[in-house]
């Protein structure tokens, strides 16, 4: 009769261990959606506006091959990275500022 009680107490212990240590685990789950923010089409059309930045992006689906084109106040613009117009405008913005 000792023995099965302490064979008992042994088992309760043993999974009141285990439940603490899983509640403690971290948690591993994937997030359930993930937000992509780049460009998904791109113009060739000329920007009528003050560029003041770009940045490149290459493409990874569902975002394309583009140049984003950072506008004075009119945010950022998706363009063609092969458009003439476009390889004249980052030559020009790539050039170092003279003094």
């Amino acid at each position: 009769m000792y023995n099965s009680s302490l064979s008992q107490m042994f088992i309760v212990m043993v999974m009141l261990l285990l439940i603490s240590h899983t509640a403690t685990l971290p948690d591993f789950r994937r997030p359930t959606k993930v937000t992509t923010r780049c460009c998904e089409s791109i113009s060739s059309a000329k920007i009528p506006y003050k560029i003041v930045g770009f940045q490149r992006q290459n493409p990874l689906g569902p975002c394309v091959s583009a140049i984003i084109f950072f506008t004075e106040g009119n945010g950022a613009i998706c363009v063609h990275p092969k458009a003439p117009w476009v390889l004249r405008q980052l030559r020009e913005l790539e050039k170092p500022a003279s003094n």
